[in-house]
């Protein structure tokens, strides 16, 4: 069961609602990130600068890390979004999926058995 009931993806509208926020939080992340890592005094530059070689980001470090840390945001920004709203449940098309025990797990217990059962 989801948290927030009755907001499943049945629709396009509602489709096109939960995909657009999930994309926005993801873009929001990315681009403050990439604003922070502007800022040579920022946290997020010295933590990254750190980890790498030279003294400063090159332009190419710094897609770099967006691209990445942009994949972690969508990951975790998707997890929420099934967690919440039980939103990309559809794109399952295993056969432990359609099974009606897998049905009746939680949104969590059915994200731990698909991970573990890969």
């Amino acid at each position: 069961m989801a948290l927030v009931e009755g907001f499943y993806a049945t629709s396009l509208l509602k489709a096109f609602l939960l995909n657009a926020l999930a994309l926005a939080i993801v873009a929001v992340g990315a681009i403050e990130l990439r604003q922070l890592l502007s800022d040579e005094k920022s946290n997020a530059y010295l933590f990254f600068n750190s980890f790498l070689d030279g003294e400063t980001l090159s332009e190419i470090q710094k897609g770099f890390i967006v691209f990445a840390s942009s994949f972690v945001f969508s990951i975790i920004t998707y997890i929420a979004m099934y967690l919440l709203f039980g939103y990309g449940g559809g794109l399952l098309s295993a056969k432990a999926a359609l099974s009606p025990q897998f049905r009746k797990l939680s949104p969590l217990k059915r994200l731990v058995t698909s991970v573990i059962h890969k």
